[in-house]
């Protein structure tokens, strides 16, 4: 596996780790980037590709909901959650956020075709997720209690759609999106032109203030993201999603 260290134009080597701050490390294995953090001096940022969607981790946060996972999921629910291991707090962005909101319910009316429901049931079967026996039992849901969870994302849709205070959640999420784009292919561009060059055995340091600068605006709109949705999460219930999630079977 490789790593490479990405600093500014200007950053001076500190003597004793030759890593100064801020920076972002990357660790690329053979299909590509496995992951990577941004040190900013302020807080660190885990930022992981997990099969083409994103997940992006505060790690200066103690407390809370800390993890964002968005992107194209297979499951197709971006959300929030606690970072850890098994089932950990969390929190879906269709309860946060009009255009997610939507999506979802639209994807649920797709559930109502059983070619597509088979569909879901076959990729859940094909993967070991930690969530897969949820998400297999959320599939047994009756078709009138379907057209409940359809009707009750339609009320959230609404209520979502008339908050004049309400934060973009979608949006700020396309901001994230777009800036991980910008870092990859920075760094993509300047590993193909130097990574070469480091001497062997010694950290492949690169300096692009580009990296940084986009990593840096990532952190700030996690950050903001996470001290938004914070106060509208109800940590209790929060705790008991998978719990929720099987009731789907007795509807």
């Amino acid at each position: 596996m490789a790593k490479y260290h990405f600093i500014s134009e200007q950053a001076e080597q500190e003597e004793r780790t030759g890593l100064p701050l801020p920076r972002l490390t990357a660790e690329y294995g053979r299909k590509g980037l496995d992951n990577a953090v941004y040190f900013s001096g302020e807080g660190d940022v885990k930022i992981k590709d997990c099969e083409g969607s994103l997940i992006l981790i505060d790690r200066s946060r103690k407390e809370g909901l800390n993890k964002l996972h968005i992107g194209d999921l297979a499951v197709k629910i971006p959300h929030a959650e606690r970072e850890g291991p098994g089932e950990q707090p969390r929190v879906d962005l269709y309860e946060l956020d009009a255009q997610y909101a939507w999506e979802r319910m639209e994807e649920l009316k797709r559930w109502r075709d059983p070619e597509h429901l088979e569909g879901l049931r076959e990729l859940y079967e094909e993967n070991e997720w930690y969530v897969t026996e949820h998400r297999l039992l959320q599939l047994e849901i009756s078709p009138d209690g379907l057209d409940m969870k359809i009707a009750e994302l339609e009320e959230t849709h609404g209520a979502l759609l008339r908050q004049r205070d309400g934060f973009p959640v979608h949006s700020h999420i396309e901001k994230i999106e777009e800036g991980w784009e910008k870092v990859m292919k920075a760094m993509k561009s300047h590993i193909r032109k130097y990574g070469s060059k480091s001497v062997k055995g010694a950290p492949k340091i690169l300096r692009s203030g580009q990296v940084l600068i986009s990593a840096e605006k990532i952190r700030q709109e996690l950050s903001t993201m996470l001290d938004v949705i914070a106060p509208k999460v109800d940590m209790d219930r929060a705790s008991k999603y998978w719990e929720f999630a099987d009731q789907w079977a007795d509807l």
